[in-house]
Order: structure tokens, then C-alpha cells, then sequence
């Protein structure tokens, strides 16, 4: 099997980047081919449209398979379809492109997502219009109350009519767009759609236009749409169906949590149950649930907490050792029973839990974990771990597997779940720095990095230490809350 898929990243970052060309090195028959750096965007300056039209051109004869992001397509990246002034006639003149390749190449797998864009609750404009960091949580907050059916007016001063006129009309016409993009679903020109919901809240912006998502896509099933919490994770989750789909296979996944009552807690910045989300991104990556341990292929291990989600940097130590220690014990047991093993790190937000971690390799150690991550969101982590195990469980190298491992444990658990905030907390101010805005000092900030999760996993991770150096560390969006950690 020689398989060549074209895709095209939802920005520049690593984790939409990077990510998927490092877990397509594990697999046997498949390439994975995306636009250089140089076309796409930087954090708010959008990739160049007809440079990435000409890249997809030129490559797409040669793909079995196309994975596109629909907000790169349309706004060139993530942030800028937050903070464009583009026209719908060029919006729609952009989509069309899709049409275009499906004409010319009608048996060619397309897989695509849009987002239902976000509504943060808080002010910052690092990721949404300047006005955002005066009037976001103003903003927000008239989104929930009109969901609600409850007057605002006391929120709408009159500077703020503006801005949330602007802020309304771009929300409209990127929901206009998504339903444009269900009709491609709808005439057979996308394969299988996802509609991740960015930084998802129970009620507001970002839920109304959820529920006018779910009426235009009624009619359809799940193996034609998922719509479920989560953004970054969703290019993995694709790759992970597309290598499924083209293996005419499905793997059997068993889930194990820590606890049972963290399947019906709602995760931070999301906004159905935590099963709900599992079961659709299991469905979404052309995975099936099992109830039967000895049926699995993969066991997806979950550590959350019962009923919340706090915050990494708030960690403290461990009350529940009996508990954690007899979820090792049923991790041991899967990799020795042969299953591929999947740990889902996430009894925090933004960040992996620490002590657990440090418990798991003083107790069975690192050899017994396949796929593992605690980045960013819940959905986040559970979509890389799925989809890495699910490529993993067609392998037969089992060295080839650490090296993603150790990035994650670099990157999500120790820089994650502890360097960040040391340096947030003890360096930056001294420098006259914030975490959104590092000011040019940024390679004197990654110097810092470097040295402190060195330092953590020679001391707690002797062995991945020995085996694992950090070949190169940088912030690509010039501030604290994403790192690109390479290791040999």
C-alpha cells in the first residue's frame, strides 16, 4: 500500500502543523503531504489564499486523499476567521475550490472541518479583535443572556454597540459559511464532515449557532458528520479515519477511567458530558466502542477528576493513591494482555497531572503507555490520543512509538504542568513581560524552558531523560501558552 494524502492544517502551529506529519512516521504504506511553512498564516496575519490555492492544485492529482481545514481555506487560519472583514461573494468564490477538485478528480476521499467560532468568556484580544480586550467579557456575556431571553441593555453602552455589531455580522457570516460547507456534505462533494465547537459554553454565541448547526444536519448520520467539542485536535482525528477508511478497518476501543462519574462531568470550555464527547470522537475517527476488555484493541485509560476540571498550575498532591495505584495496575495488565495502550492525561486543564505521572513511572513505568497527552483541552488531549493509538495498534515497531511519547511528556506534562507557570510566575514580571507578549525576549525565555524540563525529568524521568534530548524549543506565537518541543 503506497497512500498519499494531501493536507491542509487548521494554522501554523505545531499541534495542527507538526503533529500530524510526526504520527504518520508510525504508520506502514501512508504519506502525508501539507503546505510549507511560507504560505501559511502567523497567529492574526492570514496565509496567502492563492498561494495555498496553487499548492493544493499542484498537489491533489497525486492524493488519494484530501484532509482540508475549512477555516484555512476560507480566512487562513484559525485567528483570522475570528478578526476578517471578508466579503461572503469571496468566501464563497474561495469554497468553491472544493467543488473544483472533486470535479476533476471525482473519486478522491475528501474529509474537511468548520468551526463554530468561539465566544471567550474573559478580555483579551491575543486571539480576537483589539475591542475584545476592553469588551470581551461584556460581549460574551450579552451572548448568554440573549440565549436566555433576557435583556442586556444594561451591558450595551454606547462605544459597545459597535463593536458588537461587527463582532455579530462576522459570527453570521462564518455560520453562513458552515452551512455552505453542509451543503457540499450534502451533495457528495465532502466525504465526512466535523464541526468542532471552539472553546464551547453551555449557553451563548457559540451555542446558538451550535443549534442552528443541528437543524441543518438533521437528516444526516454519524458516519457522514460529528459535531462535538474541540478545534486542534480535529486534523489528527481525520488522518486517524482516513488511515482506518483506506485499511478497511475499524479498531475496538475499551474505555477505563479513573473514576465512573467523571464520564458525566462537562470539561472546561466545553459543553456536553465527557462520554458524549469520547463516544463522538471514537465515531469520528472510524473507531467502535466495546464494553468488552477482551474484544479491544485499544484500552483508552482516562484520569479526570469526578466532577471538575481545574486548572494545571493549581495542582497539588495526590489524596486518592488506591485509586491511581489500581489504574496502573489495569494499564500494566492491557499492554501485557497485548492491547495498545491510550492515557488520557486530563484530570487538569492545560496541563498534565504531575504527581500521577510521577507515580505511573515509579510504579510500572513509561514502557507500559503508548499514546499519551494532557495538552491544552479535553478535547485536545482525547482526540491525539485516539488517534495516535489508532495508528499505533498497525505497527509493529514498538521503539518507533517513544519519541512522540517524549515529546508529549515534555511539552504537556512538564512545560504544561509545570514550567509555564514557574516562569509565568517568577521570571516574567521581572522582565516587564507578560505570557501574551514576550517582547523579543523570546529565546532568552526558551533558554529558561529548556533548562527547567531538563532539570524535572532528570530528576523525576531518569531513564526518558537518557534516552530523550531536547534537539530544539521555540514559542511560535511569541508568548507562554504554546511550546514546539523537538527531541532525539
Amino acid at each position: 500500500m503506497n497512500k498519499k494524502i494531501l493536507f491542509i492544517p487548521l494554522d501554523e502551529r505545531p499541534c495542527n502543523r507538526l503533529f500530524p506529519n510526526q504520527i504518520i512516521e508510525y504508520t506502514n504504506g501512508f504519506t502525508l503531504f501539507e503546505p510549507p511553512l511560507n504560505i501559511l498564516g502567523n497567529k492574526k496575519m492570514p496565509s496567502d489564499f492563492k498561494l495555498l490555492k496553487a499548492f493544493i492544485l499542484n498537489n491533489v492529482s497525486a492524493a488519494d486523499a484530501l484532509i482540508i481545514s475549512i477555516d484555512q481555506l476560507l480566512y487562513g487560519g484559525i485567528v483570522p476567521s475570528r478578526v476578517h472583514h471578508l466579503s461572503t461573494s469571496e468566501l464563497y468564490s474561495r469554497l468553491s475550490l472544493i467543488n473544483e477538485i472533486k470535479k476533476t478528480k471525482p473519486n478522491i476521499i475528501i474529509y474537511a472541518f468548520a468551526l463554530i467560532m468561539r465566544c471567550p468568556t474573559y478580555s483579551s484580544s491575543d486571539e480576537e479583535p483589539d475591542y475584545y480586550e476592553t469588551y470581551g467579557k461584556e460581549i460574551n456575556q450579552i451572548g448568554s443572556l440573549i440565549h436566555k431571553n433576557m435583556d442586556y441593555s444594561h451591558l450595551l453602552i454606547d462605544e459597545l454597540k459597535e463593536y458588537l455589531s461587527d463582532y455579530m455580522d462576522r459570527r453570521k457570516t462564518n455560520l453562513l459559511m458552515v452551512k455552505e460547507t453542509i451543503s457540499l456534505l450534502s451533495k457528495g462533494v465532502i466525504d465526512y464532515l466535523i464541526i468542532p465547537q471552539d472553546d464551547s459554553q453551555v449557553s451563548g454565541f457559540t451555542a446558538m449557532d451550535k443549534e442552528v448547526i443541528f437543524k441543518e444536519t438533521s437528516k444526516f448520520n454519524s458516519n457522514q458528520i460529528g459535531i462535538y467539542p474541540g478545534a486542534d485536535e480535529v486534523g489528527l482525528t481525520l488522518i486517524s479515519r482516513i488511515i482506518n477508511k483506506l485499511n478497511c478497518s475499524s479498531k475496538r476501543i475499551y474505555i477505563d477511567p479513573l473514576y465512573s462519574e467523571s464520564l458525566s462531568l462537562i470539561p472546561s470550555y466545553e459543553n456536553m458530558p465527557l462520554y458524549s464527547t469520547i463516544e463522538n470522537q471514537i465515531k469520528a475517527s472510524l473507531n467502535i466502542i466495546t464494553n468488552s476488555y477482551d474484544d479491544a484493541d485499544i484500552v483508552l485509560f482516562i484520569n479526570y477528576n469526578k466532577d471538575r476540571q481545574d486548572e494545571a498550575y493549581t495542582q497539588g498532591d495526590i489524596t486518592n493513591k488506591d485509586i491511581v495505584l489500581s489504574q496502573l495496575e489495569r494499564i500494566k495488565k492491557a499492554k501485557k494482555d497485548g492491547k495498545t495502550v491510550g492515557l488520557v492525561d486530563k484530570y487538569y486543564v492545560n496541563g498534565g497531572n504531575l504527581k500521577y505521572m510521577d507515580m505511573l513511572y515509579k510504579t510500572i513505568g513509561f514502557s507500559y503507555i503508548d499514546s499519551y497527552a494532557s495538552w491544552n483541552t479535553s478535547s485536545n488531549s482525547l482526540g491525539t490520543v485516539i488517534s495516535f493509538a489508532t495508528i499505533l495498534s498497525y505497527s509493529n515497531n514498538p521503539q518507533n512509538r517513544n519519541k512522540f511519547f517524549a515529546q508529549r511528556i515534555y511539552d504537556d506534562l512538564i512545560y504544561q504542568g509545570y514550567v509555564r507557570n514557574y516562569i509565568s510566575s517568577n521570571i516574567l514580571d521581572n522582565l516587564g513581560l507578560t505570557i501574551f507578549d514576550l517582547k523579543g525576549k523570546e529565546e532568552y525565555i526558551t533558554k529558561i524552558a529548556k533548562e527547567k524540563i531538563e532539570e524535572y525529568a532528570k530528576t523525576h524521568f531518569p531513564i526518558l531523560y537518557s534516552d530523550y534530548k531536547i534537539e530544539r524549543i521555540e514559542l511560535p506565537w511569541r508568548r507562554m501558552f504554546e511550546v514546539d518541543i523537538e527531541v532525539e
